[in-house]
């Protein structure tokens, strides 16, 4: 188990982070979550497109309606 910790400790990506996280920590929760608020909006987004385009798809071409789904 020692030589796990070692291996870790050594890894760049470790050090590297470790020498950031003194900056990142003040504003990870923000980060956090604006992440998860977005995901949401983000989805929410995608459906009002997607029924939008199946609105004026079939509004202009009635007979299409089968080739969206």
């Amino acid at each position: 188990m020692e030589k796990v910790f070692d291996k870790i400790k050594t890894n760049r990506f470790y050090i590297n982070y470790k020498r950031m996280w003194p900056y990142v920590k003040p504003v990870w929760f923000r980060a956090l979550c604006s992440m998860l608020i977005g995901i949401p909006i983000g989805s929410l987004d995608a459906i009002i497109a997607r029924f939008s385009y199946v609105y004026g798809f079939t509004k202009y071409y009635p007979n299409t309606a089968f080739l969206i789904l």
